[in-house]
């Protein structure tokens, strides 16, 4: 028996032509490329851009791994062995370790390690302290005398952006990435993040209600991206800073993808749009190159080794045992500048002899090299608004010396390191020789071939003067001070020393925490924490509102948030609505927000002046209570204002909109005429939605109407208990239904048209 399960509620996909609400994306020029055209795009994408990037960004590799060893707490033998301060060592570092047994002790210290590690915790903490690390927000500059109780476009905007930023919060997974994107943050001093759009239609069988089974397109990806990038698969022109992503000429990365995922990931238009073409000479490759043994990919094979093996033992390269077709391969991603008209197809020059001029494109290409056969999959015209790339990144310590990769602190704590190394080297060195201190003894003496420290020895002598020790002088105490003060030092260079360790996750109570929040805010551990989220998550922010307002359903919208949210454009971003971003404009703020509005409560008792239902309302949400609605009766002013406005919303959008009979109609005549008094609101404004202002203008009618037979019903009722009659006891006429059985008034219109039997125009 095939069981019944209920149908998926149908969405916006059902509709015919439904992903035009999504607008145009470019095509995928693959499809109209011929072959010779196909392979002068990749010819002039690697010879301008990959490979004089690959081998200007060499210089920087060896820096990489050694500050990934640093922070791993486990250096090349070379530079941290024990012997090296003896001439035995240095011999074996002369000789590059050629007769090294490999068992010498190691000395490493985790200065560096611990400084990463404090700072990445404490950024973590207080980034997600009050929710999220970034809030859209109402700037203080912005005129909000246009809106009111009745009538608040804007603000609703503004929660609306909110609750789908927090969507895509939860859905990409950024508590756990934004972990990851710190700790590179601090180890290398850069960051990067790639934020797409994404968008994936599939069809998917669907049980009825009578058991039949249909297919029914559902969307699998829609939103906004937020993938860390790391600095060893990513190529960029380091002579730009991090902050100027967008005059990057071609910023190209690879990433690890396994094959079937690339096959399945076929292009069409209306369905999937950034997919790929040219998937059967895929199938078809049957090279045996492998992923890691490329020589653009050596620094991230280096990253991956380090972990792979120890110095003790014999060194193996990264193991490679699948074949190429089950494992995972190179998908290899770019944004280059090119001589190409995406209408025309002309390459370089157009037909009457004038260049193409340069225009951004999005480019990928499957093979494991670089130099070895290139499939291009797909090359679209890029659609970003304002032609932005929707890569980002953020410097640890920005300057004006130093290009794209600025110091970090593995640079900045190397000599620190070294330092406190020596003097552990000459520590255990010291105590060495203190347990085996040099001895004299006589030419002639049988003690002469003997281990004199052995334990245990029986020494044979001729005399009791054959041998002797010298007293080695004790200077481990030195060296351990000496060991304190170079890791006091570097904590103070990396601004993680216990005391603002302290002060940023002390304290539990309100106040403290507050207080805290404050002194932590005026301590330099703030500044790279203010830094990193006004680049990479301001930056998330303003893809999610750009991509939102350019591509998102307003029905889709309306069903996250829960409103309509008087639809995104990317042109609110274009003016800068204010980004909540730093350290204490959320938490801080709210615990402010909390003590005046309690106190303005409780100094207002009595006073009519003031509001006191929305006051509690925003006090309840402030401690973070879901149910703050139900908690304050404010007489249903909200819900009649909200109702209102949907209906208003619905009629500028063609839609019918119905009129509840009971609902409050002194507040919908409000609210709708506010609507068309704002000739400069996101509708009026329009010319699409202002066309449907007349069918607004009937509504309120309809409500005045309503209004007018609910106050004519209230008077003759008091009119009836003037006369010592009983309220609602009216002599019935022809088609009126009985009286109400509780002898009470009328109240609603609803009520009044069943008694009174009236009829509305």
């Amino acid at each position: 028996m095939v069981p019944v399960i209920p149908q998926a509620a149908n969405n916006w996909l059902s509709e015919p032509n439904a992903t035009a609400a999504l607008g145009a994306f470019p095509a995928n020029l693959v499809a109209f490329m011929p072959e010779e055209l196909q392979r002068e795009v990749v010819a002039y994408v690697n010879q301008n851009y990959a490979y004089p990037q690959i081998l200007e960004r060499m210089a920087y590799e060896p820096m990489w791994d050694t500050i990934l060893q640093m922070y791993r707490i486990k250096l090349d033998k070379v530079d941290v062995s024990i012997e090296e301060a003896s001439k035995a060592g240095r011999d074996l570092k002369a000789e590059n370790d050629a007769a090294s047994t490999g068992n010498e002790v190691r000395v490493a210290d985790s200065v560096f390690f611990d400084a990463v590690e404090r700072l990445t915790d404490i950024h973590h903490f207080v980034s997600f302290k009050d929710g999220i690390p970034v809030q859209y927000n109402i700037p203080r500059y912005f005129d909000t005398r246009s809106e009111d109780a009745f009538y608040h476009p804007f603000r609703d905007k503004i929660k609306a952006a909110n609750a789908l930023l927090a969507w895509n919060f939860d859905n990409e997974d950024i508590y756990r990435k934004h972990a990851i994107v710190t700790r590179g943050f601090y180890t290398y001093g850069v960051a990067f993040v790639l934020s797409e759009f994404q968008f994936l239609v599939k069809y998917m069988d669907r049980t009825m209600n009578d058991g039949r089974r249909v297919q029914v397109p559902e969307i699998l990806q829609i939103g906004t991206s937020f993938e860390p990038m790391s600095i060893r698969k990513l190529w960029l022109n380091y002579r730009l800073n991090a902050f100027d992503m967008d005059y990057q000429p071609c910023p190209f990365f690879f990433s690890e993808t396994p094959r079937f995922a690339t096959l399945q990931n076929q292009y069409d238009q209306h369905t999937n749009p950034f997919g790929f073409l040219n998937l059967d000479k895929v199938s078809d490759d049957k090279s045996q190159q492998w992923l890691f043994g490329e020589p653009e990919m050596a620094s991230f094979r280096h990253a991956i080794e380090g972990m792979t093996s120890m110095e003790q033992f014999k060194r193996y390269g990264t193991p490679n045992l699948l074949k190429s077709e089950h494992s995972v391969d190179a998908l290899w991603t770019f944004y280059p500048m090119l001589p190409l008209d995406p209408i025309t197809l002309e390459w370089k020059k157009r037909a009457d002899g004038s260049p193409v001029p340069h225009s951004r494109f999005i480019m990928n290409q499957f093979g494991h090299n670089l130099a070895g056969k290139q499939i291009l999959l797909r090359l679209q015209r890029n659609f970003y608004p304002r032609d932005t790339l929707p890569l980002y990144g953020s410097s640890h310590l920005p300057d004006l010396d130093s290009g794209l990769y600025t110091p970090s602190l593995g640079y900045l704590l190397w000599n620190h390191y070294r330092e406190i190394v020596t003097c552990k080297i000459q520590y255990l060195s010291n105590k060495d020789w203190i347990n085996n201190p040099p001895a004299w003894v006589l030419a002639s003496s049988p003690a002469a071939n003997i281990d004199l420290t052995k334990s245990g020895a029986k020494i044979e002598v001729n005399g009791p003067n054959d041998f002797g020790w010298r007293t080695p002088y004790d200077a481990t105490g030195t060296t351990v001070a000496m060991m304190q003060n170079l890791r006091e030092q570097a904590k103070t260079s990396s601004k993680s020393d216990d005391a603002i360790m302290g002060k940023a996750l002390g304290g539990r109570t309100s106040a403290t925490e507050a207080n805290n929040a404050f002194q932590a805010s005026m301590s330099a551990v703030t500044t790279p924490i203010n830094l990193f989220n006004y680049d990479i998550m301001g930056g998330y922010a303003v893809k999610v509102w750009e991509y939102t307002g350019t591509w998102f359903p307003p029905e889709l919208l309306k069903r996250i948030t829960g409103q309509m949210g008087f639809v995104l454009t990317p042109e609110d971003l274009w003016t800068r609505v204010g980004l909540k971003w730093d350290i204490g404009s959320t938490y801080v703020e709210s615990i402010v927000r909390q003590q005046n509005i309690r106190y303005m409560l409780e100094s207002s008792l009595g006073d009519p002046t003031l509001n006191r239902a929305p006051m509690w309302k925003e006090l309840l949400e402030e401690w973070r209570f879901d149910t703050a609605a139900e908690w304050v009766n404010d007489g249903g002013f909200e819900r009649e204002v909200f109702v209102a406005t949907n209906q208003a919303i619905d009629t500028f959008n063609g839609k019918f909109a119905m009129i509840n009979p009971d609902q409050d109609h002194q507040i919908a005549i409000r609210v709708k005429t506010r609507f068309l008094e704002d000739l400069d609101g996101p509708f009026m404004s329009n010319p699409n939605t202002a066309i449907f202002a007349p069918a607004l203008v009937k509504q309120i009618e309809v409500h005045q109407q309503f209004l007018m037979m609910q106050m004519h019903m209230q008077l003759l009722q008091q009119k009836v208990a003037a006369a010592g009659g009983e309220p609602g006891m009216l002599p019935p006429t022809p088609g009126q239904q009985p009286p109400l059985q509780t002898g009470g008034v009328a109240n609603t219109p609803g009520q009044v048209a069943q008694q009174g039997g009236a009829l509305i125009n």
